[in-house]
């Protein structure tokens, strides 16, 4: 299950726990096997982890059924099953109706009604519609949406789920319709994309919309040659050096914030701290440790963080072992 798809899930659980909080507790199963149990108590038994959270997610993770029977309420237990089983028969059992059909999106996309959203309060609403057009990846439910912020989050999810650079033409402005076909450019490894990205504001002139997608794109597809289709010197330079694994191109960048960047990218594929020592902007430098601490997946990196927030998060995120 690609991690989006995953995170989606994890963050509507959370969201349904605190919706839910108050269904039966039936308690762990005992048909729940010593290994489960062990793996679920190694992993899932810290204090500070939200368990019928942490549990959902090793059951997605594994694609196993049997860490759904360790849920604590019997909708989540169902929704677990739903998910795992791709069996909305499941989610038919699922005493609260938004839990039901998050329990179909994930089972069987297909056959859940968007009309259903239309029901709820507001946010409620958006979060469904999002949910529901991305699982069918169907456009025409994100216009449902009344929010522009919101709606163009949502035809942007549609567009990159769907490798669609079509539906990027329905976001509102050349911002962000740009934006979605270089997420389109690189979902779909395909450079030609990057070449309908226009350049005719200033805005898009200072973001490089259209070089970064190239620079992406080559990433993606591991083509170094498509580096020579960017325009600006900077970000070409940081296209090759990200192939060559040496921070001497990162060094002719002349704008500091590509440079640094530049730098983050090699010190993560290479895992060399020491790159990171180069970068004097304190934010760029603690994220350049975080990336190569879980490059490394070594806790003793993190404590070089000056933040004690993102040390924090460093820590948390090998701990857990949360995929960037």
């Amino acid at each position: 299950m690609k991690l989006y798809h995953k995170l989606i899930i994890v963050s509507i659980l959370s969201l349904l726990l605190i919706i839910v909080g108050c269904s039966k507790d039936t308690g762990v199963s005992t048909d729940i096997s010593v290994e489960i149990t062990k793996e679920i108590e190694a992993k899932c038994g810290d204090s500070s982890v939200i368990k019928d959270l942490c549990i959902f997610d090793l059951a997605v993770e594994n694609q196993d059924e049997n860490f759904c029977l360790a849920l604590s309420t019997e909708d989540n237990k169902n929704s677990c099953l739903g998910n795992i089983k791709k069996d909305s028969s499941f989610c038919e059992k699922i005493v609260n109706k938004i839990e039901a059909h998050y329990c179909v999106l994930s089972a069987t996309p297909e056959e859940a009604d968007p009309a259903f959203c239309e029901t709820l309060e507001e946010l409620d609403k958006e979060l469904c519609l999002s949910a529901t057009a991305f699982y069918k990846k169907d456009a025409e439910v994100c216009k449902k949406i009344v929010s522009d912020f919101s709606r163009n989050i949502c035809l942007n999810d549609v567009a990159k789920e769907s490798a669609n650079p079509v539906i990027c033409e329905e976001l509102a402005d050349e911002y962000n319709t740009n934006q979605c076909l270089k997420e389109v450019a690189i979902v779909k490894q395909d450079e030609l994309i990057c070449n309908q990205i226009t350049t005719g504001t200033d805005l898009e002139l200072y973001e490089n919309t259209r070089d970064k997608c190239f620079r992406e794109v080559s990433l993606e597809k591991e083509d170094k040659v498509i580096c020579e289709q960017i325009e600006n010197s900077d970000i070409k330079n940081w296209c090759l050096a990200s192939f060559e694994k040496t921070k001497d191109l990162c060094q002719k960048i002349d704008d500091v914030t590509i440079k640094f960047d530049c730098f983050i990218d090699v010190a993560k594929e290479t895992k060399d701290v020491s790159i990171c020592e180069d970068i004097v902007s304190l934010g760029k430098k603690d994220e350049c440790f975080q990336k190569v601490a879980f490059a490394n997946q070594d806790k003793a990196i993190c404590d070089k963080i000056s933040s004690t927030y993102a040390k924090d998060n460093c820590i948390w995120d090998i701990d857990n072992k949360i995929l960037e």
